[in-house]
């Protein structure tokens, strides 16, 4: 209830008050004194006439239900202003399961998020169900990447999803973008020449991520302000533990700085920046191509000059390619899900993806013996 509506109702409650004290007062004197004729009515010619004790009584009765009647009516309208329903909580959901843990995280306390990309299918070629589609219709808040990581989202956002907020977290402020990369003959850095001008895998720098929090704080308190401590409360503690798992990672991987890999796919550019590491070269290229002959054996030959220590490789693509040059190399591989689809959903997902990626590097780049 409103200021203005509250005081209104106040005035007529008090008012009521004043009247049935009137009533009592003139009522209790008259059957005190028997005088009758002071509750009587007026006749035809303007003179009062007197009632029986019965029928004051009678009116006493009728006028006191009457009075319940109306506090009761008075009361309602007060009732039902402060009776309001609960407010919704955002329905929010995330693309990827590393974004989806950050907003888990955020979202402690309140109703969790939807995780889109459930499954362990490729982000690149996600075909979305009916389901998906369902979930997207009923979102208030959708958080992806980008285009640059999602577009076979794109569309089905601009006709499904219309009246949800979309945060990109490419194009949220505090993010850094490094640009798309490919590499010439000799292992150099060249621009890409994919669809996207920038490198999509923004989540392997764990402070990419306070930016975009930030803003999907502001939307989450903007749509259900009851919550908005759990919120703020929320973000600070995430702003913490993503400030932490950053100095954690950067001495999980100070032994191993300036090593260099031979990477499957063109993903770990956030981390080599960000920690020092090196990429020599990459064996499918933006547009999944793999490389022809003579690239492969001048990769192979800069990963012998170059002293490269290993391979990583994606989740479940172990290939005759692989393998030849590993084996000509003479080097490793290892298997890395920078994605953590094959973890389980929720708020710590994210924290021990990426203490494992810093693991699993560290064993990868470090000098054998």
């Amino acid at each position: 209830m409103s200021g203005k509506s509250a005081f209104s109702a106040f005035c007529k409650r008090f008012w009521f008050n004043v009247q049935q004290a009137m009533f009592l007062t003139r009522y209790w004197r008259t059957w005190r004194t028997g005088d009758t004729t002071a509750a009587g009515h007026t006749g035809r010619h303007g003179i009062r006439c007197p009632v029986s004790r019965f029928r004051l009584v009678r009116h006493f009765i009728s006028h006191m239900a009457l009075s319940a009647l109306a506090i009761l009516c008075l009361q309602f309208p007060v009732a039902a202003a402060t009776t309001q329903a609960p407010a919704k909580t955002p329905a929010v959901v995330a693309t990827i399961a590393p974004l989806h843990s950050l907003v888990s995280a955020l979202l402690q306390g309140t109703e969790p998020a939807h995780l889109l990309l459930a499954s362990a299918a490729s982000v690149h070629s996600y075909a979305l169900k009916p389901s998906d589609a369902r979930h997207l219709s009923e979102a208030d808040i959708i958080v992806q990447i980008g285009p640059g990581l999602e577009g076979f989202l794109q569309k089905t956002l601009a006709t499904v999803a219309t009246s949800a907020e979309l945060i990109s977290v490419a194009d949220s402020a505090g993010t850094t973008l490094l640009a798309a990369r490919g590499f010439d003959a000799r292992g150099d850095e060249i621009p890409s020449t994919g669809d996207s001008p920038y490198d999509a895998h923004l989540w392997l720098d764990p402070l990419n991520n306070l930016g975009w929090l930030s803003e999907l704080t502001e939307h989450l308190i903007q749509q259900d302000p009851a919550n908005a401590s759990i919120y703020e409360k929320n973000r600070l503690a995430l702003t913490e533990r993503l400030n932490t798992l950053d100095t954690y990672i950067s001495a999980t991987l100070s032994s191993v700085a300036g090593q260099r890999f031979i990477a499957q796919h063109d993903s770990y550019q956030y981390l080599e920046k960000r920690y020092g590491l090196g990429v020599i070269g990459v064996m499918l290229d933006t547009h999944e191509q793999r490389m022809g002959i003579a690239s492969l054996r001048a990769l192979t030959k800069r990963a012998k000059d170059q002293q490269a220590r290993c391979i990583v490789t994606a989740p479940g693509s172990t290939t005759s390619v692989l393998e030849s040059v590993s084996g000509l190399a003479n080097i490793p591989q290892v298997e890395i899900d920078i994605l953590g689809t094959k973890r389980q959903p929720g708020p710590e997902l994210y924290f021990e993806l990426m203490r494992d990626i810093a693991g699993q590097l560290t064993t990868c780049l470090s000098p054998s013996e």
